[in-house]
């Protein structure tokens, strides 16, 4: 059960990574871009899972769209498992000691 809420703690802290750096670069493109809050956040949700998907706002993207949706779709691809990975090292079990007593015998 120990194990149970680990692995949530993992999946939480990914999602709540991934909501943040959709949002921020929703935000920046809203502010470098010529397009509307709705399609931004669609290319970006969608670079950001990898999908394919896209409203043809890609093509009309300058420089700065373009970098932003290339690192978003780079993160969405590599960040989560990378994240993943980095977040379930093995933590190391503390040693191990017998608990000594004298007996008295006799």
């Amino acid at each position: 059960m120990v194990f149970v809420g680990f692995y949530a703690a993992q999946v939480f802290c990914t999602l709540i990574l991934a909501l943040s750096f959709a949002i921020v670069v929703t935000f920046l493109m809203c502010l470098t871009q010529d397009a509307g809050l709705m399609e931004i956040l669609f290319e970006v949700v969608s670079a950001l899972g990898t999908v394919g998907l896209s409203l043809g706002l890609t093509l009309k993207l300058n420089i700065i769209g373009k970098l932003l949706i290339i690192i978003t779709m780079f993160l969405g691809r590599v960040g989560p498992l990378t994240l993943v990975l980095a977040l379930a090292h093995r933590r190391e079990q503390p040693e191990m000691q017998y608990p000594e007593d004298k007996i008295m015998l006799g």
